[in-house]
């Protein structure tokens, strides 16, 4: 078998990638965490309190924006149910998911689940002033008592990522 030698060089010897291949670095990591319970019981979106303040250094970078969240939807019927979860930067929506239930019986005829409650989203705002990320919540009805209650530590962590 032949042995490849890219550009002269043995594999050990190759410490960085060519200067043409644009590989984007990490720039800041930013955390914010939620404790308390919230309940949200709204059709319009409702923040969840949780939330985190980022400034990027460039106005080509993006914002990777992950949200991990736990807690459980609730609703007094065993129809299916489902919640929307949105990103907001400062003022606007800027991504919003559908999360569909799970069914477990509560009994009393009620339904309690627990839907996956994450976001993954990359942002490019354009902007080198701080922006806010704000992670809100939306139930699909208000019939039937439906409401999602985001419990446990919930956290919400900002990547500024160089383009």
């Amino acid at each position: 078998m032949a042995i490849i030698k890219p550009n002269n060089n043995t594999i050990s010897a190759i410490t960085a990638l060519p200067a043409a291949i644009s590989t984007g670095k990490v720039l800041q990591v930013v955390t914010g965490t939620k404790t308390n319970t919230t309940t949200i019981q709204s059709t319009s979106s409702t923040t969840t309190g949780l939330s985190a303040a980022i400034t990027p250094a460039s106005t080509s970078s993006k914002i990777v924006v992950i949200a991990s969240m736990s807690g459980r939807l609730y609703t007094e019927t065993n129809s299916d149910k489902y919640y929307k979860i949105s990103v907001y930067r400062d003022s606007s929506k800027v991504y919003e998911k559908r999360t569909d239930a799970i069914q477990g019986a509560l009994g009393a005829g009620g339904v309690l689940t627990n839907p996956p409650m994450d976001i993954h989203y990359t942002d490019a705002p354009s902007s080198t002033s701080s922006i806010t990320y704000s992670i809100y919540s939306r139930v699909d009805n208000t019939g039937n008592n439906t409401k999602v209650q985001y419990i446990d530590t919930c956290f919400l962590t900002l990547l500024e990522v160089s383009s």
